[in-house]
């Protein structure tokens, strides 16, 4: 009888601790495999639904991608379109509930992603943002911050540590697709916004923003439209 106690007993401790597995192993999979694939093809809409609002296939509506609008559509797949009630004008596109002001690709850090217009900590859980000057319009003259987290796991600016003078950044705006050469690199104290307003002699400038390995401090790679 006592063995047979024990036996039940090992059954159920066994059946736990693979049930515990195949849970452990399940998220695994889901953290590293299944979301970044769907994050992937959520961003991979959100900007072919951006390039539709230029070339005009998008006009007189609101694009959005991602969990929910902040005009609470209810999405299907990630992606619903609705009427924007402006009557007309430049559609506007949303990721995940943010309004998406363009998309910046960096070919040699191998990222692409939306640019939002919020910069709350839950807007950059989603993307990344531009922060200066306020209302800023992509691709315009001046300069333009766009900050975004550094997750040390190669998303977002984790991997910015990795550019140079030289490379090459993309950004696509309402107006199209613009070129940027980064020209300097260099760290800042959190604080320090000195270089944010800095005359660019009208022209189209950049400024990627991003902490440090450590946290300590913020990489800043500085760079200028090739126009």
């Amino acid at each position: 009888m006592a063995s047979n106690k024990y036996g039940k007993i090992l059954t159920i401790i066994l059946i736990i601790l693979v049930i515990a597995i195949l849970g452990i192993v399940g998220f695994i999979i889901y953290s590293l495999v299944i979301k970044p694939y769907k994050d992937n093809e959520n961003i991979e809409q959100a900007m072919a639904q951006f390039d539709s609002t230029i070339t005009g296939e998008g006009a007189e509506r609101e694009n959005v991608i991602g969990k929910e609008s902040t005009n609470e559509i209810e999405l299907t797949n990630n992606i619903s379109t609705g009427n924007s009630g402006s009557g007309g004008g430049r559609s506007k596109t949303y990721y995940n509930g943010y309004v998406m002001l363009g998309y910046i690709e960096i070919p040699k850090t191998k990222i692409k992603y939306p640019i939002i217009q919020d910069t709350t900590v839950k807007a950059l859980e989603t993307a990344v943002a531009a922060l200066y000057p306020t209302n800023a319009v992509l691709n315009s003259p001046g300069n333009i911050v766009i900050i975004g987290h550094n997750y040390r796991n190669g998303k977002f600016f984790s991997n910015n540590k990795n550019l140079s003078v030289g490379d090459k950044i993309y950004i696509t705006g309402n107006d199209g697709k613009v070129e940027y050469l980064i020209y300097q690199i260099f760290e800042a104290a959190p604080t320090d916004t000195s270089f944010y307003g800095r005359d660019t002699g009208g022209v189209p400038e950049i400024t990627l923003s991003t902490c440090t390995d450590d946290v300590n401090a913020r990489l800043i790679i500085l760079a200028k439209a090739n126009i």
